[in-house]
């Protein structure tokens, strides 16, 4: 108001005017959103901001459900105790459930192929303890 009269007496310019009535207006706009703000922050979380972080924390664990997933099925496992024969994959390779990956040598429980005279086989029995040797490992 008091600028108004100054300019209706030609004592300020029509400019400063203008200047101060686009002040006038923002710090009317800045006080309104402080307001808004302040009356967001009375009313606390809305419904709508609870369920999206809500469901943002579901996607997180299903993300991570599946992240073990695929680390759990990049683990080779034998289906029994062995030695690895041969590496038929490098590694790198892309494997598939249908084709092998290693060649596994199970050494328990060992065996032997044995042949027996034909007077000593009714002698043999499955599970019978058996000493062996062989002329090139005395």
């Amino acid at each position: 108001m008091r600028l108004h009269d100054l300019v209706q007496r030609n004592l300020a310019s029509e400019r400063d005017a203008e200047d101060a009535r686009a002040a006038a207006n923002a710090a009317r706009a800045r006080t309104e959103a402080a307001r808004a703000t302040l009356r967001l922050a009375e009313a606390g979380s809305r419904k709508e901001s609870i369920a999206a972080a809500q469901a943002a924390l579901e996607n997180a664990h299903a993300r991570l459900a599946l992240a073990q997933r695929d680390l759990d099925d990049a683990v080779l496992l034998a289906p029994r105790a062995g030695i690895v024969q041969n590496r038929i994959l490098e590694p790198g390779d892309i494997a598939s459930p249908q084709s092998p990956v290693l060649t596994l040598v199970i050494d328990d429980p060992q065996w032997a192929r044995v042949y027996v005279a034909e007077p000593g086989l009714g002698q043999i029995k499955p599970g019978l303890p058996a000493s062996i040797s062989s002329d090139s490992f005395p």
